[in-house]
């Protein structure tokens, strides 16, 4: 007990040396415990986006089997059977998966309507105005002969189970601006939604109806399209702007396809477990005998994206928890070898007397201990409030601009220059969504003082602590008394 007192006395004893080393080291263990909170923090991350990303498995038709198609019906033959569908029952099936804990399946299709108006008729109607250019109409045989039809009165209707998870919506680039998702309860009503120009330019709002292939549908909600609020974006999406919503089985009704799909989308329960869902899904796949026309494959490109701009933070977090504890235990060795030799007659007088090399030892443990911990406390109180300000304006800005570099790097080595990708209406010209932005979850933190951070904080230090006083402790400790004094 007396070697403790003793121990915490001459922190207090040599207060210049002692205050000089604690600020010293508030600093080096406020670097450490802010990366460590970063590493934590950004390990919480990856783990709750395992559950919200890379977790979609998709069932769709294989391109190889509609090029094959295409190329073996000839003439009228290829319009007796449509390729780019499959029958639901498939779908289904997979979907009793235990993983799956849900299940976004598609249809979509056209109508012809001479009494709506589109937002692509509104633009040829602005282009024939104003450069003199008329737009005809088309010609189509049928059983009744030949038949006139004008293309721009072609709309889209897609047919959806759950609208709200449409991947348009959950990655921001529709926003519902009136009205509300149709629901489960909604699945077998006649109800739509409407894109924002489609409905200003019918006149239509929440409440109004539209005939599709003779039944009304009433508008349950409004949607914008943000990706097509510039003009030159809209001419390039063409008629998709004005695609109409609508549950899945009234979408089938009305295009005559009951049980059957053009797409379905499977959520599973974890990241982890999607190449499970994949393997057993193509197994029913080969049962079932769909292996030549589908396909089923995980689609984990933005969970990889989003895990790589974190693993960026994760790097640069560990590069400065070991700095910063690297250099606190340097500042310590140093303090320490200062403090030994400074005091040799102290330690050489407590030799003489029949101390223990373990007591001297213990001394100067118990010295070091308090002022890394005096250290570590002012530093998680300094870092919970510098916290957010630090990651969000330093170590995420980093990361971001990293990331930022890495893509405009790939872009240049894919398209031969920097600025030149060519982005469509489904995402740039090797397959990729051009909104899968993964520095979107570098955005903004909110991050408080996990019980994690503060306990490997703690550890870290002690250990670091421990180290840095041992080292000239025992060093000092096993000279014989005269050795110690000629320190002096």
């Amino acid at each position: 007990m007396s070697t403790v007192i003793r121990g915490i006395r001459s922190v207090f004893r040599s207060k210049g040396r002692s205050i000089g080393a604690m600020v010293v080291l508030t600093i080096c263990f406020m670097l450490g415990i802010l990366m460590i909170n970063v590493d934590v923090f950004a390990s919480s991350r990856v783990a709750s986006i395992k559950e919200e990303l890379g977790t979609k498995v998709n069932l769709e038709i294989k391109s190889e089997y509609i090029n094959e198609f295409i190329n073996s019906k000839k003439g009228a033959e290829q319009y007796r059977e449509d390729p780019f569908v499959f029958e639901e029952a498939v779908a289904e099936e997979i979907s009793k998966n235990p993983h799956i804990i849900s299940n976004q399946s598609i249809i979509g299709g056209t109508f012809y309507s001479e009494d709506l108006i589109s937002n692509m008729e509104l633009m040829m109607e602005e282009l024939e105005e104003s450069d003199n250019v008329s737009f005809g109409t088309m010609t189509i045989g049928g059983e009744g002969g030949e038949e006139e039809y004008d293309p721009l009165k072609m709309f889209s209707l897609t047919g959806v189970s759950d609208a709200k998870n449409l991947d348009e919506f959950v990655d921001k680039k529709f926003e519902l601006v009136g009205g509300d998702f149709f629901r489960e309860h909604d699945v077998e009503k006649d109800v739509c939604l409407i894109a924002s120009d489609f409905a200003e330019a019918n006149n239509l709002d929440i409440g109004s109806t539209i005939v599709v292939n003779g039944e009304s549908l009433e508008v349950k909600g409004i949607y914008k399209n943000v990706m097509v609020e510039d003009s030159s974006k809209g001419i390039m999406m063409g008629g998709g702007i004005d695609n109409i919503y609508m549950p899945l089985q009234t979408a089938q009704k009305l295009l005559g396809r009951e049980g059957i799909l053009n797409k379905s989308a499977f959520t599973v329960d974890s990241y982890d477990n999607v190449e499970k869902v994949v393997a057993a899904s193509e197994e029913i796949l080969r049962k079932e005998g769909y292996e030549d026309k589908l396909r089923i494959y995980g689609d984990t490109s933005k969970f990889k994206k989003s895990v790589s701009a974190l693993e960026s933070v994760k790097n640069i977090s560990k590069v400065g928890i070991f700095s910063a504890f690297g250099a606190a235990l340097i500042i310590i060795l140093s303090s320490m070898f200062v403090s030994v030799r400074g005091r040799a007659r102290e330690i050489g007088t407590l030799k003489a007397i029949g101390s223990s090399n373990s007591g001297i030892i213990k001394q100067f443990l118990v010295e070091s201990l308090t002022i890394c911990l005096i250290a570590l406390f002012l530093g998680l109180i300094l870092t919970s409030f510098a916290n957010n300000y630090l990651v969000n304006n330093f170590i995420l800005k980093g990361a971001r601009e990293s990331e930022i570099k890495l893509q405009e790097e790939i872009f240049e080595d894919r398209t031969g220059s920097a600025g030149t990708f060519s982005v469509g209406a489904f995402g740039t010209s090797d397959g990729t969504s051009s909104d899968d932005k993964p520095e979107e979850v570098l955005s903004q933190w909110d991050m408080g003082m996990d019980l994690k951070t503060i306990l490997y904080a703690s550890v870290f230090s002690i250990v670091v602590s421990l180290l840095g006083t041992a080292i000239p402790a025992v060093f000092i400790a096993r000279l014989r008394p005269a050795q110690v004094i000629k320190f002096e």
